[in-house]
């Protein structure tokens, strides 16, 4: 996985850390990955499964860009409903990318 992903406006640095944590309702709970838009940062927990974390990276992407075009947060969806369409849409573009390499070869 590379470094950094260039979003036109800004680039992002790509971590790969041991440990990802969250607060919620006073206490911590373990997450998969995170981006931080004002520190240009996606945080994406060590993984054994390389596929995984393609998948992770994917599902702070469409986060990012939903943020971009302001379809985030509270005031625009339940949180758990924009997980799910999160979900479900950074597993889709894997699937179709991972079935359909030749897309990604925008020149």
């Amino acid at each position: 996985m590379k470094q950094s992903i260039d979003f036109g406006s800004r680039v992002f640095k790509i971590e790969i850390v041991d440990k990802l944590l969250t607060d919620e309702n006073g206490g911590s709970k373990k997450i998969s990955g995170s981006i931080d838009a004002g520190k240009c940062l996606i945080q994406i927990e060590k993984q054994s499964d390389p596929q995984s974390q393609i998948v992770v990276l994917w599902h702070e992407i469409v986060h990012h860009l939903l943020g971009k075009v302001g379809h985030d947060g509270d005031d625009f969806i339940n949180p758990k409903m924009e997980e799910a369409i999160v979900e479900g849409l950074s597993d889709g573009i894997v699937m179709v990318l991972r079935l359909n390499p030749w897309i990604g070869d925008i020149k």
